[in-house]
């Protein structure tokens, strides 16, 4: 006679409003996260004020973002698959999706209320416009957090798989949450940590048998350096430094990520990690330094730098 019961690798329930709420805590975690990392690297001097606030105002954004999206999770957790990889693929590619823009959508309604933003200046631009800056400026970020809040969810709804006393059926679950963390973070840390090749080559690339040079933002105000090692051409490095003004302004970017010094002709090009390449940019931060919408603000400093037929093979 043939049970009854489903599969163990077959889970019948839809997900529970318990799963929904930690995934929405993981990813309204990763949200504060990231704002403060950003804002410590961009040197801003609120960022010790900003983890304040994103510390106290976690639970209140947490609750705000779960009544939001209650709504719509309610409606998909009744389309959920039976079986475990399905219902990872449905969370990961469909709920967590919906419920980030429904949210992403209601955080910015409330941005526009408050006087401060990390992200937009002040007076803030429309709805709309604000919500395309998010989507095209920071998407990965979005991804990450969407990413998370949703592999939280799939934990905890699979937590009786996760750790059930099955041991085939505890090291299926177990082996599937691992891999499709690691195709995140295998991917990061690759980047973190190989980015600097990437440059090195592009710039011999780019100057081709001219001498050339490349200079990194030092994290001070204007400031560039003569790259001497190649760590300084890591992606945790070769950062743009965006400094804060008063008023209405926001803040500007005072450096590029790095700029590759060709000569013979001398011309200048800055990194771009969109392109993963040295790019020439009309409105390159070389003599002037630009908010985000392209309103001069400031005259910059260039350090001179001194050419090399290989520059990179100097590098240390």
């Amino acid at each position: 006679m043939m049970s009854s019961l489903s599969p163990p690798s077959v889970v019948t329930k839809p997900i529970g409003i318990g799963a929904f709420l930690i995934g929405l805590l993981a990813g309204a975690l990763t949200q504060a996260t990231l704002q403060v990392l950003d804002a410590i690297g961009r040197g801003d001097p609120d960022a010790g004020f900003l983890l304040i606030a994103a510390v106290v105002s976690l639970p209140i954004l947490w609750l705000f973002y779960g009544l939001i999206g209650c709504l719509p999770f309610l409606a998909l957790r009744t389309m959920t698959p039976r079986g475990r990889l399905a219902r990872l693929t449905f969370v990961l590619l469909v709920i967590a999706p919906v419920i980030f823009i429904v949210c992403l959508g209601a955080g910015l309604w409330l941005d526009g209320l408050s006087d401060y933003s990390p992200y937009f200046p002040s007076p803030k631009p429309p709805f709309a416009s604000r919500l395309y800056m998010m989507a095209t400026q920071h998407w990965r970020a979005m991804l990450f957090i969407g990413f998370w809040g949703g592999l939280t969810c799939w934990g905890v709804d699979q937590k009786s798989c996760l750790f059930s006393e099955d041991r085939s059926l505890r090291l299926k679950a177990r082996f599937t949450l691992a891999a499709v963390i690691a195709v995140i973070i295998v991917p990061v840390a690759l980047f973190s940590t190989c980015n600097q090749y990437v440059v090195m080559y592009r710039a011999q690339e780019v100057a081709g048998a001219r001498p050339y040079c490349i200079l990194v933002p030092t994290g001070d105000y204007r400031r560039y350096v003569t790259a001497a090692q190649r760590w300084q051409l890591s992606l945790v490095h070769m950062q743009a430094s965006y400094q804060l003004t008063s008023g209405s302004r926001g803040g500007f970017y005072t450096t590029n990520h790095a700029l590759l010094v060709p000569d013979d002709p001398r011309e200048y090009r800055n990194w771009s990690y969109r392109s993963e390449n040295f790019v020439t940019d009309p409105l390159i931060n070389i003599l002037h330094g630009f908010n985000k919408t392209g309103e001069l603000l400031a005259v910059m400093e260039l350090q001179p730098c001194v050419s090399e037929p290989d520059f990179v093979a100097t590098l240390k």
